[in-house]
């Protein structure tokens, strides 16, 4: 961080050196200083100019410019080198904290707004420049920088203060709980009246309206309270809530996405500043951001997992999505005890839209909270209250039976993953039927391409079919590896921000190297996000092929409630992504595109709704071409997948089958309304 060149003034001749070590003459030592950026600086001149002044007055040179510190020292060597040290880690003390800016309103009070966040954190963290209409925040970690942000935010009246009215309560709750018996058996009595007196007030206060329809209280014999019930998360008694977040802390749904509309525009932007500093947040991980304008602390972010990112749901697949839900619970609660929390409020986490079956939710969050009570004995800083909240009574109801079956001190039986384990299919060559020539399924050994094709199959091409969709066009379906294919261009199932956090995306981007990204990192930079259903092409790298034509699909968290008209927005979104790939390789004269299955993995959209999706944009691209065009003559559909590989091909089986019954019927994929997905 800290780079030092030594540079010593000799003269030319060893005359002269000679002369100058019989005067005891010694050389300067010049140094030069790399501040991290121009704040440093703004705060080591500004907050601690006394001893810089001192410092400064040790050297012949002392001068900044454009983050650089330039010094000369003169004296002996030993002399010298020690005021460089001194100087060098009163800087570097500066220049390992992290920096952030917040920019004001030009007032005499910003200044006294500064000292009383200082006084309340008892540590030097923050300084108004009042010509730069901005205060300069510096501590430790970048949380404790969002911490001083939260305060001054608050003080400035942009967002609303998120104390807590708690000690009363926990003061009379522990007042309570350690009555002791020490009138006899009518104390005991007394104090068990109290307890459930107290416990009653707690329900007026936990449920709301008409959600004071459900309510269960446990505790445990380490005294840890646990609070089942129907409630508005937004409305609780407790110091943090957990908002069911994805990897991006998008908030396009669900409970996420409820939490942060009622936090407002400091929450979301806080959640923005983190992925842009640190990246994707991993799945079991968490993070925390204030709590803008809801009455808590701050918000823990966690990150459950989506259930179809477990396909084919193999029982060490299921396994491997229960450690990660294990986790996002398990890392809220360990989160919330660091930074102070005596209750913390959690959501059915990663069963609604991210589609985590129920019952395994159910077991996973009890046996998080009995896990957390077990460890947890003995410290003083644990959690005292867990609170789990959802709309849904039925999951509320299977959570308390697990609690009213299992003694509160015990453990709980393993899960039965069989119930959701699925047998891996062998897939096989469905072939052609006799009266139906042009509908081509040929097995991998028996296929053959002419001379000028430029598809080349590879060793882990398998369940190859073949189909014909006009006299120009042809369609590829099977399984293998994208990056082992030769064709002309490519797509890259890519979000809006191409940030290629993980999988397909990831794949192609670590295999092209470092081009690709920065190009798409310019790309955004330049026009910003790409929207919905839309394609940016890149440089294919070092990958084989022309270039990556970017496609942003649809997440399927981002149309909640799935609603008919939601659905239908979202199949329109997935039909553009692909139909603008075709239209992107074509304006570049591309002969032949691969195309991975969009938006069905990690985005979660349904395998039915997106092969419906990939045969339409297919098909009415093959009724526009014209012959002589520079139009696409290959197209292919491979994916890792066999369940979604296996669901193409036999969507396109269906569709060429009525195209030649119906060979003038243009508004073949109008005829049905989109299916609803979602439960009753």
């Amino acid at each position: 961080m800290i780079e030092t060149i030594f540079i010593k003034d000799v003269t030319e001749t060893s005359a002269s050196e000679g002369a100058a070590a019989d005067d005891g003459a010694t050389s300067d030592i010049k140094d030069e200083i790399k501040l991290m950026n121009e704040m440093v600086w703004e705060v080591i001149s500004t907050r601690h100019s006394a001893e810089l002044g001192q410092l400064k007055a040790k050297f012949l040179e002392f001068k900044y410019t454009s983050g650089t510190l330039c010094v000369t020292a003169a004296g002996n060597s030993n002399e010298s080198e020690q005021q460089l040290r001194r100087l060098r880690s009163f800087i570097e003390k500066f220049n390992n904290k992290e920096y952030e800016e917040i920019l004001v309103e030009p007032s005499d009070v910003v200044s006294a707004w500064c000292d009383e966040i200082e006084n309340t954190l008892m540590c030097e963290c923050c300084m108004y420049v009042p010509g730069q209409k901005k205060v300069v925040t510096y501590c430790n970690t970048y949380e404790d920088c969002l911490k001083v942000k939260h305060l001054l935010l608050v003080k400035s009246g942009r967002i609303k203060a998120s104390g807590m009215n708690k000690s009363r309560r926990k003061n009379s709750s522990k007042q309570t709980l350690n009555m002791k018996s020490e009138e006899g058996t009518k104390s005991e009595k007394n104090a068990d009246v109290n307890e459930k007196n107290n416990e009653t007030n707690v329900e007026h206060r936990l449920l709301w309206g008409k959600d004071k329809e459900y309510l269960k209280c446990f505790k445990t014999n380490e005294n840890l309270k646990v609070y089942i019930c129907q409630a508005s998360i937004l409305n609780l008694d407790v110091d943090c809530i957990v908002s069911a977040s994805n990897q991006n802390l998008s908030h396009g749904g669900g409970i996420a996405a409820v939490i942060a509309k009622a936090a407002g525009v400091a929450l979301t932007r806080e959640g923005d500043e983190f992925i842009k500093r640190y990246g994707s947040i991993p799945v079991g991980n968490v993070c925390t951001t204030t709590a803008g304008e809801l009455p808590y602390r701050y918000v823990i972010h966690a990150i459950g997992p989506t259930w179809s990112d477990y396909r084919p749901h193999t029982e060490e697949l299921i396994k491997r999505c229960e450690t990660d839900l294990y986790n996002a619970l398990y890392n809220s609660f360990v989160e919330a005890e660091r930074r102070g929390a005596k209750s913390v409020a959690f959501p059915a986490i990663s069963s609604n839209i991210f589609g985590v079956p129920e019952d395994l939710c159910v077991y996973l969050y009890s046996k998080t909270i009995f896990d957390y009570n077990r460890k947890s004995v003995g410290l003083s800083n644990s959690l005292s209250e867990i609170h789990f909240v959802d709309k849904n009574v039925t999951i509320l109801q299977q959570v308390c039976k697990v609690f009213e079956a299992v003694p509160l001190s015990g453990r709980i039986a393993e899960y039965d993953r069989s119930k959701l384990t699925k047998p891996i299919e062998t897939l096989e060559i469905v072939k052609a039927r006799q009266n139906e020539s042009h509908i081509k399924c040929t097995p991998l050994n028996n296929l053959k391409l002419a001379e000028e094709d430029t598809f080349t199959w590879k060793v882990d091409a398998r369940n190859v079919q073949y189909y014909k969709i006009s006299e120009t066009l042809h369609v590829y379906v099977y399984q293998g590896n994208i990056l082992k294919l030769r064709v002309d261009c490519i797509v890259n199932a890519a979000n809006d921000t191409l940030q290629h956090g993980g999988g397909v995306a990831y794949a192609i981007a670590k295999a092209a190297g470092r081009s690709l990204t920065e190009e798409g990192d310019k790309y955004i930079k330049k026009y910003g996000n790409i929207p919905i259903g839309q394609t940016c092409v890149t440089t294919a790298g070092n990958l084989p092929y022309h270039c990556v034509i970017h496609a942003a699909g649809p997440r399927w968290s981002d149309y909640y409630p799935h609603a008919i008209a939601d659905v239908k927005k979202c199949a329109d979104d997935l039909y553009n992504a692909v139909y603008n790939s075709f239209l992107q390789a074509e304006k570049r004269k591309q002969r032949s595109i691969a195309l991975p299955a969009i938006s069905s993995a990690i985005f979660g959209v349904p395998e039915e709704l997106c092969v419906q999706q990939y045969v339409k944009a297919t098909v009415n691209y093959g009724r526009q071409l014209k012959e002589g065009s520079h139009a696409l003559s290959e197209i292919h559909f491979i994916d890792i997948k066999q369940d979604i590989v296996k669901k193409i091909q036999e969507a396109f089986q269906i569709i060429v089958v009525e195209m030649r019954q119906y060979p003038h019927d243009t508004k073949m994929f109008a005829k049905s309304r989109p299916k609803v997905y979602r439960k009753n």
